[in-house]
């Protein structure tokens, strides 16, 4: 299991040493077989993760991620969930033929487990009056607000899936223009010579 201690004497790491590959592999995505969905994967790994939970490394070089505040450490990156929801959700917009109706009811989708998961917590009091939040029907208890994780796993879902529709529009209209561009020089060139005889 990760260290459980705090900062020291582990090392705070920027994003861009982590081993995107093996993420994605985990994820079962082949960086080489399907590189467009890794490169989506891939920026959404660099997005920022949710407030306190830092990414660390052992002595050994191990990364894994500490929340300061709720003393808890773990080997999965804290927006794993998210990843893995928008790696099938990429896959069903690239297949799609109303490429912008998937990703609109990816994104319905996503809002509604969001509103879901928030709808579960509720906050009390300690008996020293310290508020803290627990899920109905489970053990789970935190310290800080569960909506605040939430919405930051809704607020990277929507970004990227926004982004991606953006892209394909994008090459949509190339392509488009393009086919245009050919039609018209192939119009020019089998146009009969107008001239008189």
């Amino acid at each position: 299991r990760p260290p459980r201690s705090t900062l020291f004497p582990y090392t705070t790491l920027f994003r861009s040493k982590i081993d995107k590959g093996a993420i994605a592999k985990s994820l079962g995505v082949d960086p080489e077989e399907e590189h467009d969905c890794f490169q989506f994967l891939s920026r959404a790994l660099d997005a920022e993760l949710p407030e306190p939970w830092m990414e660390q490394a052992d002595k050994k070089g191990r990364i894994f991620y500490w929340n300061p505040a709720s003393r808890i450490s773990s080997w999965q990156h804290p927006l794993y969930p998210s990843h893995k929801s928008l790696v099938a959700a990429y896959r069903r917009v690239i297949i799609a033929t109303d490429k912008a109706a998937q990703v609109t009811a990816e994104i319905d989708a996503f809002h509604k487990q969001g509103e879901s998961e928030i709808s579960k917590w509720r906050t009390t009091q300690g008996p020293d009056g310290v508020p803290y939040y627990y899920k109905v029907g489970t053990q789970q208890t935190r310290w800080d607000n569960p909506r605040d994780e939430v919405l930051c796993h809704m607020n990277l879902r929507v970004n990227m899936l926004t982004e991606l529709l953006q892209e394909l529009m994008a090459q949509q209209q190339l392509v488009d223009y393009t086919t245009n561009e050919e039609e018209e020089e192939v119009t020019l060139l089998t146009l009969p010579d107008q001239r008189s005889p």
